[in-house]
């Protein structure tokens, strides 16, 4: 992976615009953030939309990817419509779920043959730049919480990448509640949804 080309407009958005998400190869340690450092009482449910917290589990084997060294990975899934869900219980996020299964994956019918991710080991890659060991404590953090960052890398275009991750078999989620109430309706998020040609169906 390069560093961002500053006399690329584009490339510079993309890096601007687009956060690495931070994972943990430690379940433990992604509960403790995710209970907000142990502050919030969280219980696994099963019920959906009525969780207010979740614990994303990526199962990647990194013999497959391709290694830039210093723990930098480039790696490629497929990913698998099927697997996505309406955003609330109303028949019409329902309806809009069943349409977006049916139409498939937007950067697939775009060309793309697969999706593709960039994987940072954190402790790794901030290690192979201590030269001056200015970086002593971000190691220390990052070995503490036995980081990786992951980076969504799906090209749309010659100037454009989507910065998502789409369902897929290689990650999962945990629902957890903190007991509080939520409104199922809340995230409720309908639109449009065209086929190949762009026509609305």
């Amino acid at each position: 992976m390069s560093r961002p080309d500053r006399s690329i407009p584009e490339e510079l958005h993309y890096y601007d615009t687009t956060d690495f998400i931070s994972f943990s190869e430690d379940r433990g340690r992604a509960l403790y953030w995710l209970s907000q450092r142990g502050k919030l009482s969280l219980h696994p449910t099963t019920t959906n939309y009525q969780e207010t917290h979740y614990l994303f589990t990526l199962d990647i084997d990194l013999k497959t990817a391709v290694d830039f060294g210093d723990g930098i990975y480039f790696y490629s899934y497929e990913c698998n419509p099927v697997l996505k869900e309406p955003n609330a219980p109303d028949v019409m996020s329902i309806l809009e779920a069943q349409l977006v299964r049916s139409v498939g994956c937007e950067v697939c019918q775009n060309g793309a043959i697969k999706h593709s991710l960039i994987l940072v080991n954190s402790e790794q890659y901030l290690t192979s730049q201590n030269s001056d060991q200015s970086l002593d404590g971000a190691i220390q953090f990052a070995r503490n919480d036995k980081e990786w960052l992951i980076l969504p890398a799906d090209p749309m275009s010659p100037d454009f990448f989507h910065a998502r991750i789409p369902r897929s078999n290689i990650w999962t989620v945990d629902l957890f509640s903190d007991g509080t109430a939520r409104d199922p309706l809340h995230h409720r998020s309908l639109g449009q949804i065209g086929d190949e040609n762009g026509n609305i169906i």
